[in-house]
């Protein structure tokens, strides 16, 4: 039996990033939790426990999004191509482009005007003329082992893999280090449209590597060496010419070089624990003092103590950790991008006054704004024209803003299939995982997955209410209905059997909100605007519109009565609704689950009133499973139908043709009910109670044995259990925005060993 806490998780590590830096990538990824960071010109990305999050300017599509509207909060980038999977592990954002690592592939979106994306083309003769790419695109590395990190420049691209290096794109001023300056016969720069091997002196793997304007830098063996544009000496050479392959750099000190940053036009390194900096100094972005003309490098002076744990370079300003405070120097005139409350000159270095304690863990700087992680707070300032901090507005801040990332919010539904597929809504995004035989997980492909995969919904604004059937699903998000998967009997509601392994968009008679959606086994059923429709499977006249004939779209459903229609619920092969406080049922009822006291089917509604308690008590909630029904009225939980397995909790093995109290320990009213095959879970005082069929452990009791009465299950944390759901042989419950699950395990539905108790799962 495993007593002690797993959790699904994404591991996140650094990467080399234009406008950003530098993290040794041995301190990356001893903390696979912390934040990565990027900055564009006018934009921003992180990496969040595997999850790629992107914000600000997209005219080119650099947000990877599949659209190019600018966006002033954090969007999760999820419209990769079918083959990419795993976490991602690195990302660079340049200007007008991004590049990013998943499970050791390359990515790239956005512009392409001189091949950047390393695609092979640049979809246009003239670069004035040439398409961006919206949408993360493979790039075909050679060589072989995983791509370990990437860095963008303005036009040009490297990424090391198997520790060697390759760049590509613009080459006018050798920045690919490949021994020719990029022009044709007629003096025009001849982009490299694919990655190319770059040479490097020495030995060993080269890490990292970092790309400014049109001049590039690589660490190989703990030496420095630097290539491309040198107008301002940004290569830290004895001259000023440009060079086309790479050169060494002779830093002050001993010791390897640990960290590299190139700005726009200039340059800074870590050798020996100390700072040093070259290039252009218009803006004191070298370190303060008196500024830097020639070929000299500056030694900068960070206050405190201990190593330079990060290091970040923008257009014209520089930022350095040293300890457990952050200082940034360089221009501050217009944007206030040096965090230190005010746009304009300051005296001497002093630390950005970032909220919390602990270590600043990573550091971005962009064209003319900033971020910074401390712990996993992110926290944006500067200039906020294209919405680059993140914050929900355009507004100008000159000191830390806390960026909300999504992820962050609350658990907020839950679903779970009746075969072995799970599903959350969490900070407004729809997450799935476990059994993908026909799609059911919506990712555009039928692999299984054990770990969360975010699923790609079309529109605006967060997702709402999900649903999970035996093999398909369907979420809302905004006013629209999305449903995927199985389609044998229309279940999908796209006027066809076809089935789909991504997101199909349900087209719903009138107008307005979906309040609610359920899934049977093959039936959907969905409330919008105060009308009920159900589609799919329809056998037992589950669907309840007086016949027994299958629809593949939504079809209205006539239920009696008057009064608000509040609650709908599919089960497997009958439905129940709420209207009015009222309950109706209908579809098979060979176990009794329509509670109508007899075994009839029913193909129309049929209001359930043969309650024990003969009062005017409302119903509130209902949850119907395969062969049983429950719901929750005046406070109460009434449970019917089969209860072969006890899952009735009546302390019995029979059936019952109407509804029977079940007596829940604890006081107060019951909040929630859950039922799916077997057994069944509710909620009383914010406590958790489980009980019937446990052959899998889905009860959560540590053991397998049945149970007919409600027996409470103890989750880790102390604050209430606000959902609980239940699949054929497993459950999950939500404490604390903490989502445990326990019981079957064999599609990766828990994403664990099996465990028999509540085990934690974590999420992006």
């Amino acid at each position: 039996m495993n007593q002690t806490l797993s959790w699904i998780r994404f591991t996140a590590a650094t990467s080399a990033l234009f406008f950003s830096l530098h993290i040794p990538e041995a301190s990356a990824s001893s903390n696979s939790s912390a934040l990565v960071l990027t900055a564009g010109e006018k934009y921003t990305c992180a990496i969040r426990e595997g999850v790629l999050l992107c914000w600000g300017e997209n005219a080119f599509g650099q947000l990877g999004l599949g659209d190019q509207d600018s966006h002033s909060t954090p969007q999760a980038v999820t419209k990769w191509p079918a083959a990419a999977r795993g976490a991602v592990t690195a990302v660079s954002a340049g200007r007008g482009y991004t590049c990013a690592v998943r499970n050791g592939a390359l990515y790239c979106w956005g512009s392409n005007d001189y091949g950047q994306l390393g695609l092979g083309e640049t979809n246009a003769k003239n670069p004035l003329f040439r398409m961006p790419e919206l949408e993360p695109r493979t790039v075909a590395m050679p060589g072989s082992g995983a791509v370990t990190s990437v860095a963008t420049g303005w036009r040009h691209t490297c990424a090391i893999r198997g520790g060697a290096l390759y760049c590509w794109g613009d080459n006018a001023n050798g920045q690919l280090g490949l021994g020719n300056s990029g022009q044709s016969p007629l003096g025009i720069p001849e982009p490299e449209l694919e990655p190319r091997a770059v040479t490097l002196p020495g030995s060993g793997p080269v890490t990292p590597v970092t790309a400014g304007r049109a001049h590039t830098c690589a660490i190989r063996s703990g030496a420095l060496y630097c290539w491309g544009e040198n107008r301002y000496n940004q290569l830290g050479l004895a001259d000023k010419a440009s060079q086309d392959t790479p050169q060494m750099v002779a830093l002050p000190g001993s010791g390897p070089v640990t960290a590299i940053a190139a700005g726009e036009e200039h340059t800074c390194a870590v050798r020996g624990g100390a700072l040093y900096c070259w290039g252009d100094d218009d803006f004191g972005q070298l370190g303060p003092g008196e500024q830097i003309r020639g070929t000299a490098l500056k030694a900068v002076k960070v206050p405190g103590s201990g190593a330079i744990t990060s290091l970040a370079t923008g257009r014209s300003h520089t930022c350095a950790v040293r300890g457990e405070s952050l200082y940034c120097w360089g221009d501050n005139f217009y944007y206030g991008q040096l965090g230190l409350g005010h746009a304009g000159p300051y005296e001497a270095l002093e630390a950005v006054a970032l909220p919390g304690s602990g270590p600043v863990t990573s550091v971005a700087a962009g064209d003319s704004h900033t971020c910074a992680a401390r712990g996993s707070v992110l926290y944006c300032w500067g200039r906020n024209d294209r919405g680059q901090l993140g914050i929900g507005s355009t507004t100008r801040y000159t000191t830390p803003q806390a960026v909300s990332l999504p992820g962050e919010g609350k658990v907020v539904a839950l679903a779970i299939g009746a075969e072995g597929h799970t599903c959350v809504v969490r900070g407004g995004a729809l997450y799935c995982w476990g059994l993908n035989d026909y799609g059911q997980l919506g990712i555009g492909a039928d692999a299984t997955y054990d770990d969360p995969q975010e699923i790609a919904l079309t529109g605006r604004g967060d997702v709402g209410a999900i649903a999970a059937g035996l093999f398909h699903t369907c979420a809302v998000r905004g006013d629209a209905l999305f449903c995927w998967g199985r389609n044998v009997f229309g279940e999908l509601g796209q006027g066809d059997t076809a089935f789909y392994d991504g997101p199909q968009q349900v087209s719903l008679a009138g107008s307005g909100k979906i309040n609610a959606v359920s899934t049977g086994w093959l039936h959907t059923c969905a409330i919008r605007s105060g009308t009920l429709y159900c589609w799919g499977r329809n056998d037992a006249g589950q669907l309840g519109l007086g016949n027994q004939t299958d629809y593949a779209t939504p079809q209205s459903v006539k239920l009696p009565g008057s009064g608000t229609l509040n609650g709908v619920s599919a089960g497997g092969l009958h439905t129940c609704a709420i209207r009015g406080g009222a309950l109706y049922c209908w579809g098979r009822n060979d176990h009794f689950q329509l509670g109508l006291g007899d075994d009839a089917d029913r193909t129309a509604p049929q209001v359930v009133s043969s309650w024990p308690d003969r009062n005017n008590e409302a119903v509130t909630a209902v949850s119907s499973g395969y062969y049983h029904t429950c719901a929750i009225r005046g406070g109460g939980l009434y449970c019917w139908g089969a209860s072969i397995y006890g899952q009735l909790g009546l302390g019995q093995t029979k059936q019952s043709a109407t509804p029977q109290r079940v007596n829940l320990p604890g006081s107060g009213v019951v909040q929630s009910v859950s039922t799916n095959a077997d057994h069944t879970c509710a909620t009383r005082g914010g406590r958790l109670y489980c009980w019937g069929k446990n052959d899998y452990g889905q009860l959560g009791l540590g053991d397998f044995t049945y149970r007919n009465t409600p027996q409470e299950v103890k989750l880790p944390g102390s604050g209430a259990v606000t959902a609980v759901a239940t699949g054929s042989d497993h459950t999950c419950a939500i404490r604390d925005d903490v989502l445990y699950c326990w019981g079957r395990n064999d599609f990766g539905q828990l994403g664990l060993a099996r465990p028999l108790t509540p085990q934690r799962v974590k999420l992006p």
